[in-house]
């Protein structure tokens, strides 16, 4: 297997950092997108992005917070996570409440925030954007089957990838809790398969499953969907305590089984 990283000129001309790797055997193979959390291209996601190269994928994993990468790191949004999600849910829309929390937040803190959770829309704008890129730039790569594309993406980039689907072409999709195709009725819009993988115990993603699957059957399109019961949010991330092997060594199947029937080998 080759890996490196490498960079990306995307839409708007900035340079993107993204984590590459495929079988060195001179072959053309299938491609998978794979998408960071909210913590961006970590370790974690490099595990993650190694797993399916070695099982036969030219993988790309790029890093979505390269326009912001000295503020955007983990250890300052997990820092600014910890203090947000201090804020009761119900409060983080009173004004006042948050004039409090950003008067007492540390400069990092208030970068992270405002970017991450103010200017979210833009900022997922963007994301998909590069995202777009980089299926273009795998329809280049002469180590990638033509057509032969897919996307995965965990918490953040589970919702981006779904985006993503509703954009371009992508031939096969695994959401991994992730928000839904904003407006919902893009959902039209997908010309790919796509697969959800969901937590039983994630409220905040789960409260739209019901919309999501709606539009699929009122569309009559094809939509695989698991939903682990007493599985928390994160439960792929063998990083963090909301890791669960079970689920997770399950959830490992279902996608590249997925993969595997929709992009071939």
């Amino acid at each position: 297997m080759m890996e490196k990283d490498i960079v990306i000129t995307v839409e708007d001309q900035t340079k993107m950092r993204a984590y590459y790797a495929h079988p060195d055997d001179g072959k053309k193979h299938p491609a998978i997108i794979v998408v960071h959390e909210i913590w961006g291209l970590d370790s974690s996601i490099r595990a993650i992005a190694k797993r399916y190269a070695e099982k036969g994928y030219v993988v790309l994993s790029p890093d979505l917070y390269h326009r912001d990468a000295q503020v955007l790191n983990p250890k300052n949004i997990e820092k600014a996570m910890m203090k947000f999600f201090s804020v009761p849910p119900e409060k983080r829309n009173d004004p006042e409440t948050m004039k409090n929390f950003m008067d007492s937040a540390d400069p990092d803190e208030k970068a992270v925030v405002q970017k991450i959770f103010m200017a979210r829309e833009s900022l997922e704008m963007s994301m998909v954007n590069d995202l777009v890129s980089c299926k273009l730039y795998l329809d280049k790569d002469p180590n990638v089957k033509p057509g032969a594309i897919g996307a995965t993406g965990f918490c953040l980039g589970g919702g981006l990838v779904f985006q993503l689907a509703t954009k371009t072409d992508i031939r096969a999709t695994v959401v991994f809790y992730g928000a839904n195709p904003k407006p919902i009725d893009a959902v039209s819009k997908i010309k790919g398969a796509v697969m959800g993988l969901y937590a039983g115990e994630d409220l905040g993603v789960n409260r739209g499953l019901s919309e999501l699957v709606g539009q699929f059957v009122k569309l009559k399109k094809g939509f695989t969907m698991k939903i682990y019961p007493g599985a928390v949010h994160a439960f792929f991330n063998h990083e963090r305590p909301t890791y669960n092997k079970a689920v997770a060594d399950d959830a490992w199947k279902m996608a590249t089984g997925f993969f595997t029937e929709h992009l071939g080998e």
